[in-house]
């Protein structure tokens, strides 16, 4: 029952929209209170994420913010919908409308580019991050962190369908879930604050190379 409830109120989470029309739905301040909570939760880390500090950082009062998410999780909930609907829209809607007349090898490559440069930007990796922590002990956080991983894969797997067409279905979905862990896993080794290493130089062509083998390899 409960799962089922938050399971709704994260219904939606990931619409194929435009972020202008996805904030049509919200007037000027909601967008400041959120646009400033999800600033606050990359930064600052759930533990110190709050209804006060977001208002203070606003500058408005904390009546203003409960006015319209009465509580922390409603608040949380609404930060976590509102970041995912950009950036899905962003990473993949923009990025193939933009390339919609290339070859889907073409399209997939330009789409591995830009996962390997968003796993070193320091909102994603602090707000993924912050993400991974909270979907281990919030309902909310696991829903939404397995709905935006869920379309990741998906758009993954139409590629993959489309550059190696002989591949059945079950092994499509398990090659997009490899590829989608293996530069999500680079979040622990590159990016904003990690330490320099000599070895990891040019680590990006070498993950391409590996990534295509996985997706052009026959089936086995």
């Amino acid at each position: 029952m409960l799962q089922n409830k938050l399971v709704t109120r994260l219904e939606g989470a990931l619409p194929k929209q435009a972020p202008a029309e996805i904030n049509s739905a919200r007037n000027k301040r909601q967008i400041q209170i959120v646009e400033e909570a999800r600033n606050l939760l990359a930064e600052k880390g759930y533990s110190k994420f709050s209804m006060r500090g977001v208002a203070a950082s606003l500058g408005i009062s904390l009546r203003t913010v409960q006015h319209y998410y009465p509580t922390k999780r409603d608040l949380l909930v609404e930060t976590v919908k509102y970041t995912l609907a950009h950036y899905y829209h962003e990473q993949f809607h923009v990025l193939f409308e933009k390339n919609e007349t290339k070859e889907p090898i073409d399209k997939f490559l330009i789409m591995i580019d830009y996962m390997l440069e968003d796993v070193r930007d320091p909102f994603s990796i602090r707000f993924f991050t912050e993400l991974w922590a909270l979907s281990l002990r919030d309902i909310d956080a696991s829903i939404a962190m397995d709905t935006v991983y869920t379309l990741h894969r998906q758009n993954i797997e139409q590629l993959i369908a489309e550059i190696n067409p002989n591949l059945s279905a079950r092994r499509v979905s398990h090659r997009a879930a490899i590829v989608t862990a293996l530069i999500e896993g680079l979040m622990l080794l590159l990016g904003d604050g990690k330490p320099d290493h000599s070895e990891l130089e040019d680590i990006d062509q070498e993950v391409r190379r590996r990534i295509l083998d996985i997706v052009t390899r026959p089936e086995d």
